[in-house]
């Protein structure tokens, strides 16, 4: 009996033991478990240093750094009056040895060319006639992989060899603006080869900002400049014009208007066969009037813009390049650049004064604005075809 009630007695105390242990055993599963993120501790973002704020720090930096140009650009302004005055006070051979180091230097900024020359195969389209002037597309080869669409107008009397004009356009300005009183241009080659004038107006390239800044940059890294690439073209055009039977080889002269006109100055002060040089609506004094005047930059326009280019080789030291040929500024009275024009002119007359040639400088003024005029440059043209060319005739 004791052995049966000892057996129950353990039976209950291992049960109940049993009991306790499941349930908290179940007790422990129904709490919820901690979660992971929750033992985590949330992340804390850094807090900045104390300072100015970053867009007055770059805007200091810009400042410094426009300074420091700045500087670098009168020191080549100095250089380029240094230029000048000797020009203006060196004798005949003296000057000459100035003028040759001076054109070296514009050499050596825009080699190398894309040449060597090659042959031009020129490929003539007739296009239209009209007033007794025959006007022709012509495609000239200037480089293996590029060529050149000009339009050539020639009047069909009087026959025999005449004075030949290469008309260069605006940035803005095409074939058509040469041919027709369209725009500014006024059709300036057509009345020019109405007057008998052999015409060669060749088509430039001009483009938007992207456009510009690619071809650029793919020029430079390629060890060319586009502007290199822009004046080898137009000193091609200039050969193809001395094959010409119909032109006086004596008197090429080139009449470009706004980026026409910057070539005009450029090509003339490397190609010396071009014995007249019209630059209208462009002429200024251009240290102030690109970095002086607070007018807005048009980088699509500026491509040109070389080292040292905008500086050393302003407006007037290219003049320097030209004389003593004949040089003209046409400039509209409503045109922005009228006045610093007329004041810059100036300095080109001490030039022509100098060299005992005053006639040859010529600064035509006219009631308009920034456009050409034809009317008012036909007596300086006169002027030149009555003049005997010059004896040396350098091209680049």
């Amino acid at each position: 009996m004791f052995d049966i009630l000892k057996g129950g007695a353990l039976f209950l105390v291992l049960f109940c033991v049993g009991q306790g242990a499941l349930g908290s055993h179940w007790n422990r599963a129904e709490e919820p478990r901690p979660s992971t993120r929750e033992t985590q501790a949330p992340a804390v973002k850094p807090t900045p240093p104390p300072g100015p704020p970053q867009d007055l720090t770059k805007s200091e930096t810009y400042e410094q750094l426009e300074a420091l140009l700045d500087a670098r650009l009168e020191q080549h302004r100095r250089e380029s009056a240094e230029w000048t005055r000797l020009l203006e006070s060196a004798d005949e051979t003296k000057q000459r040895s100035v003028v040759a180091r001076l054109r070296s230097k514009l050499l050596d900024l825009l080699h190398p060319w894309p040449g060597p020359k090659t042959d031009l195969q020129p490929q003539l389209e007739p296009w239209f006639s009209q007033d007794g002037v025959d006007v022709s597309l012509v495609r000239l080869q200037t480089h293996d992989s590029l060529s050149l669409q000009c339009a050539l107008m020639i009047l069909r009397k009087p026959a025999g060899p005449r004075p030949a004009l290469l008309v260069l356009h605006g940035y803005d300005g095409n074939l058509q603006s040469v041919v027709a009183d369209i725009d500014y241009h006024h059709g300036f080659g057509m009345k020019l080869a109405q007057r008998g004038y052999i015409v060669l107006a060749p088509l430039r390239v001009t483009a938007s900002v992207a456009t510009n800044s690619k071809l650029k940059i793919k020029s430079m890294a390629g060890g060319w400049t586009l502007e290199a690439i822009n004046l080898w073209q137009l000193v091609r055009a200039v050969d193809y014009l001395s094959t010409l039977d119909q032109v006086d080889r004596g008197h090429i002269g080139v009449y470009g208007i706004s980026y026409g006109g910057q070539h005009a100055l450029r090509l003339s002060a490397l190609d010396q066969r071009l014995s007249l040089t019209i630059c209208s609506g462009y002429f200024t004094d251009r240290f102030t009037w690109l970095f002086k005047n607070r007018i807005p930059m048009q980088p699509a326009k500026h491509i040109g813009i070389l080292p040292e280019m905008g500086v050393l080789f302003d407006d007037l030291n290219l003049v320097a390049l030209i004389q003593p040929r004949f040089f003209g500024v046409e400039s509209g009275a409503r045109d922005p650049r009228h006045r610093m024009a007329q004041e810059e002119f100036a300095k080109v007359c001490q030039l022509y004064d100098h060299i005992k040639r005053p006639d040859r400088a010529q600064f035509m003024a006219f009631n308009g604005g920034h456009e050409t005029s034809v009317d008012n440059v036909a007596s300086f043209l006169e002027h030149w075809v009555a003049t005997p060319p010059p004896n040396e005739a350098w091209a680049p």
